[in-house]
């Protein structure tokens, strides 16, 4: 009963509108386009044309995560990638609490409300499927289809088994090590333990220069990341998501991502899934054709 209680304090926030006023100060880049909501300025790239489907990064991320993806999907839809609150190119210095994820949850639905185009596809990988999730809750109206690419866990969801358990564990300490490493100046060294923790040894060094240097310009956005795994979310909201729902994974995904689908699965009332193979965390990035090729199925399909 208390997190059920939580819960619907926590989509109470969701659907209430944020009514801060926080002035531009950054410059946008070229053919980079932004939509006042909830008093901010949100980023975002548009392709293509037809139904919306947009497109939300996770942690460390901003728009530009999506590249791989974005000539495919947006030759059958307006396709529009999104940067969250505070993400770049915003280069935000990590004071305040407006960047948590509740707060996020509803500025995704002021933005698909803003667009005037009806329901919208929303895809969301890792925290970002975590606020398409919200946002889909708090606005059934809003959304037409849900898609989500590793959600991240939160914690009242998962199975209480001591491998999960463990697996939380290790996630909430490197998020924990992670932002110590920002706190003390060394953004880099705090994105590249949070990059290596979920995409495995060496994965900061084997990515390209472009995704570092994403990473790096975003690494204040992961602050609320532990605190944003322990919003109250119950099986019985995610069985109030009216809107179809394709789970995501990639085949070398971290255990944590499929323990939240094993909960989340069984909850949706309407839900596929598929596995992006030769892929793990970032699966659109590391196997593009084939992520594109299932999504697409799925929204023809709706």
């Amino acid at each position: 009963m208390k997190w059920k209680l939580l819960g619907v304090v926590f989509v109470a926030a969701c659907l209430k509108a944020c009514t801060n006023v926080t002035p531009r100060t950054w410059e946008l880049p070229p053919d980079v386009k932004a939509l006042r909501v909830n008093g901010y300025d949100m980023a975002y790239i548009e392709r293509g044309q037809g139904i919306p489907l947009v497109l939300v990064h996770g942690t460390l991320g901003d728009y530009r995560n999506w590249e791989a993806v974005m000539p495919q999907f947006s030759s059958h839809y307006r396709t529009i990638s999104v940067s969250l609150r505070h993400a770049y190119p915003e280069s935000w210095d990590g004071k305040g609490n407006d960047a948590a994820l509740a707060q996020h949850a509803a500025d995704l639905a002021a933005f698909s409300q803003a667009l005037g185009a009806g329901p919208v596809h929303l895809l969301g990988h890792s925290r970002g499927g975590a606020v398409v999730l919200f946002a889909a809750l708090a606005h059934p109206e809003l959304t037409r289809t849900v898609i989500l690419a590793d959600p991240a866990p939160l914690v009242t969801l998962l199975p209480n088994r001591p491998e999960v358990q463990a697996a939380e564990s290790q996630r909430t300490a490197m998020s924990r090590a992670m932002n110590e490493r920002f706190r003390e100046g060394d953004l880099e060294g705090g994105a590249a333990l949070w990059i290596n923790g979920v995409g495995g040894a060496g994965a900061w060094d084997a990515a390209s220069a472009t995704s570092r240097s994403v990473w790096r310009a975003n690494a204040w956005t992961a602050k609320t990341l532990a605190d944003d795994d322990r919003q109250p979310f119950a099986c019985n909201d995610a069985a109030r998501i009216t809107a179809p729902v394709l789970l995501i994974t990639g085949d070398r995904s971290p255990p944590i991502y499929g323990y939240m689908q094993e909960a989340l699965h069984p909850c949706l009332k309407q839900v596929q899934k598929t596995v992006i193979p030769n892929a793990g965390h970032g699966m659109f990035r590391a196997n593009p054709r084939f992520f594109t090729e299932r999504v697409s199925e799925f929204l023809a399909a709706h």
